[in-house]
């Protein structure tokens, strides 16, 4: 099986962005422009944000699972949380995806924010 070009191009230079636009950029705009100092912002406007975001992914899976309703199928755990949906833009009709996987739409409404 051969790779597209625009395959290679993301698999090559994907880390490299991701570094720059996710570490390097929070860090160096407010050093340049503001005059902070480099590992006060590396810690707060990199890593902070990185935490941050990681750590709201991850209540998918913990409070999506334990709090809420349960209005599709009320013998599992996944229940439908909107403040989840809110914090995660959308993913939080964790009852529906369950009962319905084949739905990509991740709630009976058929959107997401």
């Amino acid at each position: 099986m051969f790779a597209s070009i625009d395959e290679i191009c993301f698999y090559r230079f994907y880390t490299p962005l991701v570094l720059f636009f996710s570490f390097y950029m929070p860090t160096m705009i407010p050093v340049w422009y503001w005059g902070e100092t480099v590992w006060n912002l590396f810690f707060i406007a990199a890593m902070a944000r990185y935490c941050v975001s990681l750590n709201i992914t991850w209540l998918v899976n913990s409070a999506a699972h334990k709090y809420g309703d349960q209005p599709f199928d009320k013998y599992i755990e996944a229940r439908e949380n909107p403040v989840v949906t809110l914090l995660t833009t959308g993913e939080g009709w964790h009852n529906y995806h369950h009962v319905f996987p084949w739905d990509y739409a991740t709630s009976e409404l058929g959107y997401t924010f």
